[in-house]
């Protein structure tokens, strides 16, 4: 009898010894938002975001005020998720906290901003395309070249499809009218403004109105005999600058007709000039 219960307490004895090794391996609540902060850290710096959002939020776990870099680093990773405002808000805690002799506040202040542009962009594309009928919208999704024009003569009740073409091309142009600049003033224009006709030669005119000028507003126009060019049009964006752009068809690399940085916009626009170049090239109208 005594033997098992001598036996017991050596059990009992060794459970105890057992769980307070356990708890004794684990790090204060401080030390342990140091080693995930660190563990998080590792992942930006490998692009790893999964892992280093899970490394924070197991910080956020602890119940402890978090370091300051936290706030950085939680930035980084909403930005990287398109969370704007929340990335926004990180970035802005790291700056008040740390102020300017912190390691990353120049950075921060460039997330900051760059946070809050990639939001107002997001924001205007969907303001453009809340302003945009139903059935324009569907252009933008794929489809075939017949059902596309089909698309764009119901649209705009136009008779032929170079019509419907080119007054697609031009609410485009006017949807997203380049300025230049990140703040749109209506009573000092800025920029440029396109518009396209198809000549009785069935040539391509493009007429520019140029804003930035000591004398005022100046149009100019371009003519274009599309016979042997490349029908494929392509664009480009450079969302810092406010500007999207369709690519000359004959003089390479070169910016041709400027619109506001709309991606969405600039797609859209790139097709339907291929689609009118090629009909203009058949000489006959489709449709």
């Amino acid at each position: 009898m005594n033997f098992f219960r001598i036996n017991k307490r050596l059990l009992i004895s060794m459970v105890l010894l057992c769980s307070s090794a356990t708890y004794s391996w684990a790090l204060p609540a401080e030390h342990e938002a140091q080693r995930l902060l660190q563990s998080a850290s590792q992942a930006i710096a490998v692009d790893d975001m999964a892992k280093a959002a899970a490394q924070l939020e197991r910080i956020q776990a602890l119940g402890i005020e978090p370091p300051t870099i936290y706030y950085y680093y939680q930035g980084k990773v909403f930005q990287h998720e398109k969370r704007y405002v929340e990335a926004k808000s990180m970035y802005e805690t790291y700056v008040v906290r740390e102020g300017a002799e912190g390691k990353y506040y120049a950075d921060a202040l460039n997330r900051i901003t760059a946070s809050e542009e990639a939001k107002m962009h997001e924001e205007q594309v969907e303001e453009h395309k809340a302003a945009t009928p139903v059935a324009a919208k569907m252009l933008w999704q794929p489809q075939s070249d017949d059902d596309y024009l089909s698309n764009l003569r119901s649209l705009y009740l136009a008779g032929d499809d170079v019509t419907a073409l080119v007054t697609h091309i031009n609410t485009l142009l006017v949807g997203s009218p380049y300025y230049g600049t990140r703040i749109k003033n209506r009573d000092h224009r800025t920029g440029e403004d396109y518009r396209i006709e198809v000549s009785k030669d069935r040539e391509l005119l493009v007429k520019r109105k140029n804003y930035d000028t000591a004398t005022g507003p100046r149009w100019d126009v371009t003519k274009m005999d599309v016979y042997g060019i490349d029908p494929i049009i392509q664009f480009g964006c450079e969302f810092d600058r406010f500007v999207c752009w369709l690519y000359h068809p004959v003089m390479a690399n070169q910016r041709w007709i400027l619109l506001d940085r709309d991606d969405v916009a600039a797609e859209e626009l790139s097709r339907a000039m291929s689609r009118l170049i090629r009909l203009l090239q058949k000489g006959s109208e489709a449709g």
